[in-house]
């Protein structure tokens, strides 16, 4: 792909030419790659990856101060899509004698909801501790910050839930950090023209036109005045002993560590300016008439009005429910009876738990699918298309079947053998699931439901619900709480060595394990949090700050108050 070809259009070009970005941009975006430098990179995980990530939200949208709040998208395809979308996407609709003019689109709704996401997220890293949940907030993050940008630029895009755009996000990943390189010249020349000011711009005050460069001056002399003053200290007795107190202060932060991060943040300067100019002019990676084209899919006569097929869809949906009806009438039978701890003939709690519960999620999981596609592809209207309604909400209720199937199983399984991360995400998955079998059941009757908007906010809430439940915090207060139950002194029913694998999250719901008659288990739970305690203390003493977060510091606190 030739990158010199990606240009901004000749409207969104004019729009921009009375505000640009400046030195203030410049040293924001220098301030901030080096904090990520400092606080996550040379850092941790915790409060600094927080920090990190909320100076990066301000970054964005102090770029985005630069630009106009609206997105371009072809006239006549918005025209025709507001017909059928406009209850999920803010449009404005232009008169009809401008028809070949572009029109706005606000994306304010979206955006707003997903920055208030990624800024939940962020603030997970400085709350608990779960690593695999960090993993996983990682992962999200390296989808949702790219979206977000498309967004928030006033880049020509499709839809947000269209498939397109995610192909837009994906290339952008790959080619936004390259694209603008040879723009950076501009920028550059944008900084240093103060001999060429307007009157406009000359009008301003000096302090105005003078300190932004100052400053930018200064950030850039600090380490080359540290190194020039331990060359001259090493030289001059005298000297070294009047910085002594600075050179003391300075010591603490290695030198190495120091030099290192700012050769980073200046190797990755450029392309960091270039993923940001890019969105500021407005370039794109896939062509107009791609866009064009995946916009024009969006008219009322290509949403969910394929007539075509319906016979074989409603076949294929017919003999799938033959099928599952089959299965609904075995399990009504077995799932009161598992209710009420009535298991089959020949199986324990154990066989009946463990068989079929994650076949049953893969199932369901697949009649989503079929559902999302059927619901989206096909139409209503007619003889076939009452049948096919029929077909998928007799789908649905099997659907529903097999879910309260698979959800039966798990708690029994629970029950039985207490709770770990695989069945509490596994279980969060299939309350997910749930959710989704609900949208497809409202898009059945709401026709201007944009199911696969819906679907994916969903799936980001439920992300966000995750993190916030505390998942360890939750495993080790229910498995404590079930064996104290079963048993005051939990010297059978309790696996002590899986919770104390959890992370410091949940080390306050083993506090009720101090109070048990079971000496042998209470020295045991003594011994475990002295031992947390010896591992906080010296990450506190050792490690690195950016690592804290408020869930160890609360577990450091509450173990401390229970052993004294």
């Amino acid at each position: 792909m030739d990158l010199s070809t990606i240009k901004p259009s000749a409207e969104q070009t004019h729009l921009r030419k009375t505000v640009q970005p400046g030195v203030w941009h410049l040293i924001a975006t220098l301030i901030v790659l080096f904090l990520w430098m400092r606080l996550v990179c040379w850092g941790g995980w915790g409060i600094g990856l927080s920090l990190a990530l909320l100076f990066s939200e301000g970054l964005l949208f102090f770029w985005r101060t630069a630009v106009s709040d609206t997105k371009y998208l072809p006239q006549e395809s918005m025209m025709e899509a507001s017909q059928s979308m406009v209850s999920d996407t803010n449009i404005v609709v232009a008169s009809p004698s401008a028809r070949n003019r572009k029109t706005s689109v606000s994306d304010t709704k979206d955006l707003v909801v997903l920055t208030v996401i990624i800024v939940l997220i962020a603030f997970s890293f400085s709350l608990f501790e779960n690593p695999f949940l960090r993993v996983l907030n990682i992962l999200i993050l390296m989808v949702l910050l790219p979206a977000q940008f498309l967004l928030m630029f006033p880049i020509k895009s499709t839809f947000w839930h269209r498939p397109l755009f995610w192909v837009e996000l994906a290339l952008s990943v790959l080619i936004r950090p390259l694209i603008a390189l040879g723009d950076l010249g501009g920028l550059l020349r944008q900084i240093r023209r103060s001999p060429q000011l307007t009157k406009a711009e000359g009008s301003r005050p000096m302090i105005q036109r003078t300190l932004p460069q100052v400053i930018l001056g200064v950030l850039i002399a600090i380490p080359v005045l540290f190194v020039l003053s331990l060359l001259l200290a090493s030289a001059d007795a005298i000297f070294a002993e009047r910085l002594s107190g600075i050179h003391e202060w300075a010591n603490r932060i290695s030198a190495g560590d120091l030099v290192g991060q700012l050769a980073l943040t200046f190797i990755l300067l450029p392309f960091a300016l270039s993923w940001l100019l890019s969105g500021w002019q407005g370039k794109m990676i896939l062509s107009d008439s791609q866009i064009t084209r995946d916009l024009d899919k969006c008219r009322p006569s290509s949403i969910s009005t394929q007539q075509g097929g319906r016979i074989l869809i409603i076949t294929i949906l017919a003999s799938i429910n033959l099928l599952y009806l089959f299965f609904a009438l075995i399990q009504i039978r077995y799932l009161t009876g598992a209710w009420q701890a009535q298991l089959p003939n020949g199986m324990t709690y154990s066989q009946y738990a463990r068989s079929g519960f994650f076949e049953l999620m893969g199932v369901s999981a697949i009649n989503v699918l079929i559902l999302l596609f059927v619901t989206r592809r096909y139409g209503r209207s007619g003889t076939s298309g009452a049948a096919l309604r029929v077909m998928i909400h007799i789908l649905l209720a099997g659907s529903l079947v097999q879910w309260a199937s698979a959800i039966f199983r798990m708690r029994m399984y629970i029950d039985t053998y207490a709770l770990t991360h695989l069945r509490f995400y596994s279980s969060a998955f299939m309350l997910l699931i749930l959710v989704w079998m609900l949208l497809l059941l409202a898009a059945e009757w709401l026709p201007r439901l944009v199911v696969g908007r819906w679907l994916i906010t969903s799936a980001l809430i439920a992300f966000i619900l995750l993190n916030y439940s505390c998942p360890d915090a939750l495993i080790a207060r229910f498995n404590v709480q079930t064996a104290l139950a079963a048993d005051p002194n939990a010297s059978q029913t309790l696996d002590l060595d899986y919770l104390t694998d959890l992370s410091d999250d949940a080390m306050p719901a083993l506090l009720p394990l101090l109070q048990v008659d079971n000496e042998t288990l209470r020295t045991r739970v003594e011994s475990i949090f002295h031992e947390r305690l010896e591992i906080i203390e010296d990450a506190q003493s050792n490690g690195p700050w950016q690592n804290w977060t408020v869930n160890r510091s609360r577990a450091y606190h509450a173990i401390n108050k229970a052993l004294d």
